[in-house]
């Protein structure tokens, strides 16, 4: 992320700021929501790889989009919904995008400049109790109506209903370069409850980047169709594994209280991963929100071939 004179924010130095804010001062140094609110210490910042340097006559090649919503807490506040784990989330994906991004400008012949933008919405009320398919296609008629349907972005709900199995931890439809944009959903509230917040950031992550990842980019990489098998479970340690955002919920066995306590329900092959050096031994978990070699690669094909501006 950057701020308004181009320095690098990281989500660390967000989140001191929002605590600041708490104590005392406006939100006026960490950013605004791109709707205008009111200026408080529960608000996300508006963030986006655009600096002081950069030549506004020249567009970019491509543009990576993501708008986050939260579950709204309070009906009488529709910016409530934002918190620390939302806005860790929020940053991640931030993160993840610059990444991707940076990548496809170094990598891809045809990208000599990509841009990445990330806003926060206001928060979402949706009825609980429903399964991931149902709440996904809720949002998608919720964003549609509040005018925000259009294509070349991902709109990602971070919902928060900690033991609603039946949404399990996220749900990603469509694609970024879809004409009716793509729709996900990341259970917020159930990641912190049972895994905590390395897990959080990486499925908002993984739910983000599934709509910049299609089948013809991860066989291009992998020579198999499933982007969960685009990360990497890596040995770090005496019994300890390191998962990437893409693999997570999906490195371990599919049985509950693995690798997270609530397994993936999607595709998975662990011998076909881009790198997974086994489960013999693993007694513990831990992730990093880097992204693999295999997921910088795909989304790059992907962004290349779908939102190249032509």
């Amino acid at each position: 992320m950057s701020d308004s004179d181009g320095r690098f924010v990281g989500r660390r130095e967000v989140l001191a700021a929002l605590g600041a804010a708490a104590l005392g001062p406006a939100l006026g140094d960490v950013g605004e929501l791109s709707d205008g609110p009111r200026r408080s210490a529960s608000t996300a910042p508006e963030t986006s790889d655009e600096t002081t340097e950069a030549d506004p006559t020249t567009p970019p090649d491509a543009v990576l989009r993501v708008r986050t919503y939260p579950r709204l807490e309070h009906s009488a506040d529709r910016w409530s919904g934002w918190s620390i784990p939302t806005l860790s989330a929020h940053g991640a994906v931030g993160d993840a995008l610059d990444a991707v991004a940076t990548y496809a400008e170094a990598e891809r012949d045809g990208l000599d400049r990509v841009d990445w933008q990330l806003e926060a919405g206001a928060g979402v009320a949706l009825q609980g109790g429903t399964d991931a398919w149902t709440l996904a296609e809720q949002f998608r008629e919720t964003v549609r109506e509040r005018g925000r349907g259009e294509g070349d972005v991902c709109h990602l709900l971070l919902w928060s209903e900690p033991l609603n199995y039946e949404v399990g931890y996220g749900l990603a439809l469509g694609y970024a370069g879809d004409e009716d944009a793509a729709h996900a959903v990341v259970n917020v509230g159930a990641t912190e409850r049972w895994d905590g917040r390395g897990v959080t950031k990486n499925m908002a992550i993984h739910e983000a980047l599934h709509p910049f990842i299609d089948d013809a980019a991860t066989e291009a990489v992998i020579g198999d169709e499933c982007s969960h098998n685009l990360g990497t479970v890596r040995r770090v340690g005496d019994g300890v594994a390191e998962v990437t955002p893409l693999a997570t919920s999906y490195a371990g066995r599919s049985s509950p209280i693995g690798e997270t306590t609530w397994p993936g329900s999607g595709c998975r092959d662990l011998e076909a991963f881009y790198r997974h050096d086994g489960l013999d031994g693993v007694d513990r978990w831990r992730h990093t929100t880097e992204l693999s070699a295999g997921t910088l690669e795909a989304a790059s094909l992907y962004v290349e071939r779908e939102l190249r501006e032509r």
